[in-house]
């Protein structure tokens, strides 16, 4: 195939305390891709035209207080449609125990899956979650988190899950981590 095809992309993020008189500390960023049918790399090949796009915000409100915002939009002239956003703030109540709150909007459309009889890929879900960190020491850090489908439509499976979970630092360079959780 003697097809000629090009790649590229963009990103950029800036450090928000580099911003002359801000007073706000985190950073906010974003890109955009675009790949055209019949690129070809190592790892990719692409067979529709494709193009992605995103933004994110990790800003510290204040010294307890922070929030993350991300936004991924993907699409091809297939009509594959991924879109995933997420926001969370997270309050550090002390030095032990943090509680976070999170909300999550994904939509997904593939044409193909579809048509292949697969079930999921068409629908839009909206979730929300909460986190409870303890740390117990410099070594442990214990968890228990809770998340539900508040809305849905279309296909998409729901996405429900409670659970717990451990980071252990056993020395310098090693550590080990574990969750368990039931949802569906």
């Amino acid at each position: 195939r003697d097809q000629g095809a090009t790649a590229w992309r963009v990103r950029g993020q800036v450090d928000l305390a580099d911003i002359p008189g801000s007073t706000m500390e985190g950073t906010v960023g974003g890109y955009y891709e675009e790949k055209e049918a019949g690129y070809s790399s190592l790892y990719d090949q692409v067979y529709t035209d494709k193009r992605i796009w995103g933004a994110f915000a990790d800003v510290d409100l204040t010294d307890t207080l922070t929030t993350k915002l991300t936004y991924d939009d993907f699409s091809d002239d297939d009509g594959q449609i991924k879109r995933d956003g997420t926001a969370s703030i997270s309050w550090q109540m002390d030095e032990y125990w943090k509680v976070s709150f999170g909300v999550s909007y994904r939509e997904l459309m593939s044409p193909l899956a579809k048509g292949a009889g697969k079930r999921g890929y068409d629908g839009k879900r909206f979730d929300a979650g909460v986190r409870v960190d303890y740390k117990h020491s410099d070594d442990v850090e214990l968890y228990a988190f809770g998340q539900g489908t508040l809305g849905r439509s279309g296909d998409i499976d729901r996405n429900d899950r409670l659970g717990v979970g451990a980071k252990v630092r056993l020395t310098d360079k090693i550590g080990a981590e574990a969750e368990v959780s039931y949802g569906t």
